[in-house]
């Protein structure tokens, strides 16, 4: 059986392959959790970056079946949380499981 992390991790390889197609080829980024996010090294500006972020979140939403929102007042997001795939989907991973839980 799949795992949530496991979940958030394909859903995030997913909405990465749509904003690939919006992207030219040199700005594509590849699905992997070592995929880096933010900073020089990531192939995304920021208007990628919020739109790839715009998906994860319908994504999982969907997915998921709950009202899914990465950043609020209460939960800032920070660079850390989008040095690559994976800690973003442990962070995901993390709002979900909290969610459960209310």
């Amino acid at each position: 059986m799949i795992n949530e992390y496991e979940k958030v991790i394909s859903l995030i390889f997913k909405a990465i392959n749509d904003i690939n197609q919006q992207l030219l080829p040199e700005q594509r980024v590849d699905p992997s959790p070592e995929t880096v996010l933010i900073g020089e090294q990531s192939n995304l500006d920021s208007m990628a970056l919020v739109s790839l972020l715009v998906v994860i979140e319908g994504e999982v939403g969907q997915d998921f079946g709950i009202d899914f929102t990465l950043v609020d007042e209460n939960r800032p997001l920070d660079e850390n949380i989008l040095k690559n795939v994976s800690t973003l989907a442990e962070y995901i991973t993390d709002i979900i499981n909290k969610q459960k839980v209310l």
